[in-house]
């Protein structure tokens, strides 16, 4: 079967629902960043800070390409690697079509972790 990557802004719980969702499916999970970490044996704020973003990118191409070699992967992408067309034309072929998720459920999850204002409110 194709891979299942998961795309969005940093915080919008890409990860933990990658895990869920891979569990569920019986897939593998990819954390794309993390791939990158153990590749570079080094943080992510260190490549930025050793290496500039553009450092960052090329590695994170890296990973993009032996990502889309995989399957039956749920693949959680980082924040930017969507800024590039190269890592959004190679996964096309080995992926399920997408879907999407509405900003809603990270910012009530936000909200209820601090105690603000319960779902509920968040949905009228």
């Amino acid at each position: 079967m194709k891979n299942i990557v998961l795309i969005g802004f940093m915080g919008t719980g890409k990860t933990s629902t990658g895990k869920t969702l891979a569990a569920r499916l019986g897939f593998s999970f990819l954390d794309l960043d993390e791939a990158i970490e153990q590749t570079a044996g080094m943080t992510i704020p260190a490549i930025f800070e050793q290496f500039g973003e553009e450092g960052f990118r090329a590695r994170e191409r890296e990973a993009v390409k032996r990502a889309a070699e995989r399957r039956n992967t749920v693949i959680s992408t980082g924040g930017g690697t969507v800024k590039s067309a190269e890592n959004i034309a190679r996964p096309s072929s080995s992926c399920s079509p997408s879907a999407r998720a509405s900003m809603r459920a990270p910012t009530t999850r936000s909200i209820r972790a601090n105690g603000r204002r319960s779902k509920s409110s968040m949905t009228s």
